[in-house]
């Protein structure tokens, strides 16, 4: 009894012990996938092109790797967690940047922000340590999405449907036309 497993237990990476690190980055990984979720980050993309004060995705994006890249965590064991904040991070803008429901515009501006992020981890991948070697590894990683196609065909642009029934200004359709 109290020793079989059971669902709410944490898949470990060092089994049977309790790994702490995994935890932590499976919290870190279900907060970030509800951040980059395809339709809110339109949604940011829209929202900030009707109202330049608002929060944009461009900003979000920002916000996220200032937080995982650029605040040094004080200890090593943080700094593991860290790291696989940097992991996660990385995976889902990937991922969000090839999902085929992802908009044009959204991709457009993970892929740039993409980019640069590339740039950063070559420049930081030249020193020596856990840090750099994953930096390196990111930026490789970075390297196969954004030049090599290694995640399949090219997303193409595709349209929403249009809604069941006449267009607007067509007779038949009420008062609604081009015409004033």
């Amino acid at each position: 009894p109290g020793t079989g497993r059971i669902r709410e237990r944490f898949r470990a990476n060092t089994a049977p012990n309790f790994d702490a690190r995994g935890a932590a980055v499976s919290a870190i990984d279900h907060v970030v996938s509800l951040l980059l979720v395809p339709e809110r980050c339109a949604r940011l993309n829209e929202q900030i092109r009707l109202d330049s004060s608002q929060l944009g995705l461009a900003e979000v994006l920002d916000e996220l790797t200032e937080t995982g890249f650029d605040r040094r965590a004080r200890t090593e064991r943080l700094r593991s967690i860290q790291r696989g904040l940097q992991s996660v991070l990385v995976t889902r803008m990937i991922e969000l940047a090839s999902a085929d429901h992802t908009s044009d515009d959204v991709r457009a501006t993970l892929e740039m922000h993409l980019k640069r992020l590339q740039r950063r981890l070559d420049r930081r991948s030249s020193t020596d340590g856990p840090d750099a070697s994953h930096d390196a590894m990111l930026a490789r990683l970075l390297d196969r999405f954004l030049n090599q196609n290694a995640w399949g065909d090219e997303a193409t642009v595709t349209p929403l449907d249009l809604p069941p029934g006449s267009p607007i200004g067509s007779p038949g359709f009420g008062d609604c036309s081009w015409e004033e």
